[in-house]
């Protein structure tokens, strides 16, 4: 079967080839297009949750969370980050790592 068939079954056997990282509410990956330098998605790890909806309240509120927290990742290691990661005083004493889009 190939990986696109069944995206959360083959992240959670750790064989899709756009898996970044294992978060608390699924997994991040890279989008299987790269509409924009950095373009990722979040694969909800409850099953045949489609929507926000489909989630309880506390499944909806993690998924958002790691939503967030991704979102930031993309931003500061992204070419539209770049700068601000830089400049901004928050980011002393932190350890950055830069990409190039895809």
């Amino acid at each position: 079967m190939h990986w696109r068939a069944d995206r959360l079954g083959t992240a959670r056997r750790g064989e899709n080839p756009m898996l970044l990282a294992r978060m608390r509410s699924g997994y991040a990956v890279l989008g299987d297009t790269q509409h924009l330098p950095g373009y990722c998605v979040l694969l909800s790890d409850v099953d045949d949750a489609d929507h926000l909806t489909d989630l309880t309240r506390t499944q909806r509120a993690e998924f958002l969370f790691d939503m967030a927290l991704l979102g930031e990742a993309v931003f500061t290691t992204g070419m539209s980050g770049y700068q601000e990661a830089v400049t901004d005083p928050s980011f002393e004493d932190q350890l950055i790592c830069f990409t190039a889009p895809m």
